[in-house]
Formats: C-alpha cells, sequence, structure tokens
C-alpha cells in the first residue's frame, strides 16, 4: 500500500513546480507581500488542509 505523502507529492508535482514559479511566492520571499495579501493565502489554505484532513479521518 502507498502512502497517501507519497501520492500526494507525485499527484502535485506539476503543480507545485509551478507554484514555486508563481508572482506571489517571488514577492512572499523577497518580504513583499502585504499582510492582508498572506492573511487571504493562508485562508485560501483551510480548504485545503480540510480536504487532506477529511480524507485522512475516513481511512483511520
Amino acid at each position: 500500500m502507498t502512502l497517501l505523502a507519497v501520492d500526494l507529492k507525485e499527484g502535485t508535482k506539476t503543480v507545485h513546480a509551478e507554484a514555486e514559479r508563481s508572482k506571489f511566492v517571488k514577492y512572499f520571499f523577497k518580504g513583499e507581500v502585504t499582510p492582508a495579501t498572506y492573511g487571504r493565502f493562508l485562508i485560501s489554505l483551510y480548504q485545503v488542509y480540510s480536504s487532506i484532513f477529511d480524507v485522512y479521518i475516513s481511512a483511520v
């Protein structure tokens, strides 16, 4: 059986590489992201991690 982490890494490899080249990430690492923009980014992650958690809970 394959681990979820391995499946996620392989399944998101292309999208992850594209995200690393995004304007947001470039500005983020330069320290040029406003607190409001960073806050919206964190809020957007809620849906991602909520979905991952739901899958995990249903699998255990």
